[in-house]
């Protein structure tokens, strides 16, 4: 994320187009506040292919392994569940 007045971006477009290329987003500034947003349309339908392509998310490696139950703290289940194990335990 790059921030730019509105006088730089009128001064250097080509600084601007060349960020937002990059995948960058640039804000611009007016009277010190973000008005503006500059980013490259993305044609990418996929919203997680657009992840994938920005490198925020990545394939997982098949897991082979065993699984294994969580053991959930008595706060964190339900009354429900509570109450029935009390039930059964009688």
């Amino acid at each position: 994320m790059t921030t730019m007045t509105k006088r730089e971006v009128a001064r250097h477009p080509a600084a601007v187009w060349a960020k937002a290329e990059t995948g960058e987003t640039v804000y611009v500034l007016d009277r010190g506040r973000p008005r503006y947003r500059i980013e490259v349309v993305n044609d990418i339908a996929d919203p997680v292919e657009q992840l994938r392509r920005q490198g925020l998310i990545s394939e997982v490696a098949p897991y082979d392994g065993p699984l294994r139950a969580m053991d959930v703290p008595r706060s964190a289940r339900s009354q429900a569940l509570a109450d029935f194990e009390a039930g059964r335990d009688r």
